[in-house]
């Protein structure tokens, strides 16, 4: 202990130091402990001793293993939450040369002398143990190493759970009353508590309605919330919060009230008064439909004198309507009427005009007795259509009206009364009304209105009149007269063997002369020394193959044109090559041939034209070996239904139609008729047309003057044009398509 024995203590340990090169990592006071009494300050400056061991060469230095460490923990503590009561141990694990002194502490407290706490170190493994432990030792615990060289440390918190005792679910928010009007928000909250926590469910008047449209359900933290957007009257009622858990269960209610929404609304007149004309004696009657909230009061006025109910005018409600009655009209009846509506959110006023005319002398006590039916308003249920004409034809407009008693009627074009000329004609046939214009000009195009009033009412109804003016073109193409190409003879389909010859013929009629071209799958056939077209005076018309090569088979088209149209006639040519018909005898497949034939329509039916709500019928007879098996097709689609009928008569295959709608319109009938063999199909178009007014079909005979001996003519033109389409290849059935257009005059 002497001062020149921690002289050299100081100088080796200096010395150690900088052999292992932590000197500068560790500085060391230096400064010598002097052995003489005043050592020069010169000579402790140059001392050689300390310096040598910095300028040794570097590959010693590296052989060098280094013999201190610093604390350095590789396994660190861990944050931890446990219940009361249990056991917990706290590792790490910590390095260092030397050892380093474990310290542990609890919130930056040293606990080393807490018997609560057992530590223990073993090969730098480091534990701090707590046998029970209690909601107080929640902390931060800390665990830090210190040697030589410094120290390290490492902290964790451990958190205990205090252990929680179960409990019965109890309310400890109940709920409240709640009164709202419709389409307000409703909102039901209460709070639970319960160890474990309770489960919730909602009911209104007894039934859950956790799951029912319109409500939702929120359940946080014991927060149960049962929300409405929009109450309404159904949603009133008892709600009850059950909660349950494994211990009980626990309920509490409050009623839920909804208030009526009253919302104002101004009076209105769905359907106005409207005017009336009666004759003197007969009952007259004022109607009128009106909404309004809360209910208008109703003032009557008449020509601008209020009136009250009296022995002869009633008021009353039938239904939604408002109808005031006069039980007998006399002249001081006539005038002005008004009903004015009003509530607290405003008022509006409907007025009509009432004519009273005098008895005609033509009625009698017949005619009274009429007075006693109750008036009912005008109506027409067939209005009024748009109607276009040309110039100088004949224009008419139908319209049928009811009503009682029998309303007049008054004719109107662009609001100007009509009446009866030579050229406008206004005729009543029992309920149908009519006006008839002779022979149209510019000038009678425009809206016609025509309006029936009774003492009930007054009904209208609105047309618009469309005049095409005529114009000569200055120069008319000249009219071509004479006839369509029309084959009178159609292709049939051919088979040839491969080198033989072949020919094909049809015979074609029309004015002026139709020239014929030929088609092989739909490209033209030029004409050479193998294929020679010929055409006769006659209309007789040869295509003749010679020798038939494979190339040629296919279907051929026959095309007759002139300045009116054109038709086309169509043939298959099948091509059998030499060396299959050597090798199968040629008889038994004649006979196979002869079996079997395509089916075929030998009666045909056509595009017809039928009026809307009559009834038609499609007939045909088709053959065939073996029997065919025939289709009825609307628009490529099987018929189906009861608008559709299909009955069989022998060979004969009837489509009935029992009523024809607009729905038919432009809709393709298409009859199939298929076996083994082949198929065949036949087509028409039906077309609806509207139902002519029986006027116009006898308005010709009803303007003639006929004796008994006069004779009248109806003439009728019967024009018919047919065509078939037959297809088959090798090995695939045959295909025929048969078409027919027809006009009659008588």
């Amino acid at each position: 202990t002497s001062k020149e024995g921690q002289g050299d203590f100081r100088w080796c340990f200096t010395k150690i130091l900088e052999i292992v090169g932590l000197q500068e990592a560790l500085p060391i006071d230096e400064k010598p402990v002097r052995k003489s009494p005043s050592p020069p300050p010169k000579k402790a400056k140059v001392e050689p001793e300390p310096k040598k061991a910095k300028v040794e060469p570097e590959p010693s230095k590296a052989k060098v293993e280094p013999e201190t460490q610093p604390p350095n923990f590789t396994l660190p503590l861990h944050d931890a939450t446990i219940d009361e009561g249990s056991r917990f141990t706290f590792e790490c694990r910590v390095t260092g040369i030397p050892m380093p002194e474990i310290c542990w502490l609890k919130d930056n407290l040293s606990i080393d002398s807490n018997l609560d706490y057992h530590t223990k170190v073993e090969d730098g493994l480091c534990s701090l143990t707590i046998e029970e432990t209690f909601t107080e030792d929640s902390a931060c615990f800390t665990c830090r190493a210190t040697n030589l060289l410094g120290y390290a440390e490492t902290t964790a918190l451990l958190t205990v759970r205090e252990n929680e005792r179960e409990a019965p679910p109890q309310f400890l928010q109940l709920l409240s009353p709640v009164s709202g009007v419709e389409g307000s928000p409703c909102r039901l909250e209460c709070r639970v508590e319960g160890i474990p926590l309770p489960t919730v469910q909602w009911y209104r008047d007894g039934e859950c309605v956790d799951s029912a449209p319109g409500y939702t359900t929120t359940y946080n933290n014991g927060v149960a919330v049962l929300s409405v957007e929009q109450m309404g009257i159904h949603n009133q009622g008892l709600y009850s919060c059950r909660a349950t858990n494994r211990l009980g269960t626990e309920t509490t209610s409050a009623s839920v009230t909804v208030q009526r929404l009253i919302s104002e609304k101004a009076p209105e007149f769905v359907v106005p008064l409207s005017n009336v004309m009666a004759r003197a004696g007969q009952k007259i009657r004022l109607e009128c439909e009106l909404c309004g909230v809360p209910e208008p009061q109703l003032d009557w006025v008449h020509n601008g004198k209020p009136f009250t109910e009296s022995r002869d005018i009633k008021v009353q409600k039938e239904g939604g309507k408002l109808v005031l009655t006069i039980s007998e009209a006399f002249p001081k009846d006539a005038g002005t009427y008004s009903l004015t509506a009003t509530n607290s959110a405003g008022s509006t006023t409907s007025s009509c005009t009432v004519a009273v005319k005098g008895r005609l002398p033509t009625e009698t006590s017949d005619s009274e007795l009429a007075s006693d039916l109750e008036p009912s308003k005008p109506s027409i249920p067939t209005t009024l259509r748009d109607a276009t004409v040309s110039e100088g034809g004949k224009a008419r407009l139908d319209c049928i009206i009811v009503g009682q008693p029998e309303p007049e009627v008054i004719w109107y074009h662009e609001g100007v009364p009509i009446k009866e000329s030579k050229e406008v004609q206004l005729l009543f046939q029992g309920d149908r009304c009519s006006l008839i214009i002779a022979e149209t000009l510019p000038e009678d195009a425009g809206q016609y209105k025509v309006v029936a009033i009774n003492s009930a009412g007054e009904a209208s109804s609105s047309c618009q009149l469309f005049v095409q003016r005529t114009e000569m073109q200055p120069e008319q193409t000249p009219e071509i007269t004479g006839t369509k190409p029309l084959f009178i003879s159609l292709l049939t389909d051919a088979l040839a063997t491969e080198g033989d010859s072949t020919s094909l013929e049809c015979a074609v009629r029309g004015d002026p002369t139709p020239s014929v071209s030929w088609f092989l799958n739909n490209n033209p056939v030029v004409a050479s020394d193998r294929l020679k077209m010929d055409q006769e005076a006659g209309g007789l018309c040869t295509l003749v193959i010679s020798p038939v090569l494979a190339d040629d088979r296919g279907v051929y088209t026959a095309r007759a044109t002139n300045p009116l149209g054109e038709a086309k006639c169509f043939a298959h040519l099948i091509v059998r090559s030499a060396a299959n018909l050597a090798a199968v005898p040629s008889a038994p497949d004649v006979r196979l041939e002869e079996r079997a034939t395509v089916p075929a329509f030998t009666e045909l039916f056509a595009d017809r034209t039928v009026v809307e709500g009559g009834s038609t019928k499609f007939e045909c007879i088709v053959t065939g070996k073996p029997t065919p098996k025939v289709r009825w097709l609307y628009n490529s689609e099987p018929v189906s239904g009861k608008d559709f009928l299909v009955s069989v008569s022998g060979s004969r295959q009837v489509l009935t139609i029992p009523v024809v709608s607009k729905v038919l319109a432009g809709g393709q009938i298409t009859c199939v008729a298929e076996n083994d063999a082949g198929k065949a199909s036949c087509n028409a178009t039906i077309t609806v047309s509207d139902a002519p007014p029986v006027d116009d079909l006898l308005s010709s005979i009803d303007h003639l003057n006929l004796s008994e001996t006069s004779v009248f003519e109806l003439k009728r033109e019967v024009f018919m044009q047919s065509s078939s389409h037959t297809q088959f290849g090798a090995g695939e059935p045959v295909v025929q398509v048969h078409g027919m257009a027809s006009r009659t005059e008588q």
